[in-house]
Formats: structure tokens, C-alpha cells, sequence
């Protein structure tokens, strides 16, 4: 996402750089057709939609990257369809070759990377084959990952939360 944010015009980072989108797994399920229960899995929680800047910048590196991906809708300044076409525009963008990595899997690999600044997304896989997956988050620093939240209008309620916990 830092290279899609580099490869970005000039008018296109001052257009967005004060923008935010509300973050929800609700969302992104919803527009698939799949409709979860509150409390069912991961993600599916009532602290509400985070609104999260488009652009972020690495509390480590210094390096501006697009915030963006399936779950970002919203864009509090815009109509609905105007937001949902400028992220899917972004999207589209940022997904493009050189900037994509599909990975084939073998026995024994690790794959690690930095949510802060790359998109990813589940692809279909032979269910068949043995999958074992592990993740490990970082809460980070409360000044930058902890964002204000909204009522997420999917879920069955809502709780506002002030931890990353």
C-alpha cells in the first residue's frame, strides 16, 4: 500500500489526504450476501465501524500508505456513491501489478507481513489439504491505531471502546 500511495497523482493524494472511511467486517460480509450474528466469530463485535484515515502514515518508517481494502466504506463528506466509488477506484488501483503478490504455498512456509501497510485477501483453497493458520497482533500506540467509532448499523449493538483490547 505504500507503493500504490508513491504511484498515486499529486491530485489524487491532496484529494484524499483528509479523508477517513468507517472500517466493518460487518460491511464487507454484508456485500458478499453473508450475514453474521454478532458475538459468532472474529470481527463480528459490538465496539462499532472505526473511522480510519485513507492515508496512514508507518509509525516506524515515516512512509505514508493507503488505509483502504473491502472493509472501508463511508467516507463521512461524500454521498454513498461517491465514496464507494472513489475506494473501489483506489482499490482497483492499488491492486494492480507490480503492486500484487499471490503466493504458493509449501510445506513449512511462514508468511509474515505488516498490516499497517500491505492489503490482503483470502483466496479459495483445496479444502482437502490441511490448513493451520496463526496470527499474532500488536495493539500499537493508542495515539495512532486507536480510532473513534461509530454504531456499526449490522451489528446487534453497540459499545464504544477507549482500549485496542
Amino acid at each position: 500500500m505504500r507503493a500504490a500511495y508513491d504511484a498515486l497523482d499529486e491530485a489524487t493524494r491532496r484529494r484524499i489526504a483528509g479523508f477517513s472511511a468507517h472500517h466493518s467486517l460487518y460491511h464487507s460480509q454484508s456485500r458478499i450476501g453473508h450475514m453474521v450474528q454478532t458475538g459468532a466469530g472474529y470481527g463480528y463485535h459490538t465496539k462499532g465501524a472505526p473511522l480510519r484515515p485513507l492515508v496512514k502514515v508507518h509509525p516506524v518508517t515515516g512512509r505514508p500508505a493507503l488505509f483502504i481494502g473491502r472493509h472501508a466504506y463511508g467516507i463521512p463528506g461524500l454521498d454513498e456513491a461517491e465514496s464507494e466509488k472513489l475506494l473501489s477506484d483506489l482499490i482497483d488501483f492499488a491492486c494492480r501489478p507490480p503492486r500484487t503478490y499471490a503466493h504458493r504455498w509449501q510445506p513449512g512456509d511462514v508468511v509474515i507481513w505488516d498490516n499497517r501497510c500491505v492489503l490482503h485477501r483470502a483466496r479459495p483453497y483445496d479444502y482437502r489439504e490441511v490448513r493451520v493458520m496463526r496470527h499474532t497482533r500488536v495493539a500499537g500506540d493508542p495515539a495512532t491505531e486507536l480510532a473513534p467509532t461509530r454504531r456499526d448499523e449490522r451489528a446487534s449493538a453497540y459499545e464504544p471502546s477507549s482500549s485496542n483490547r
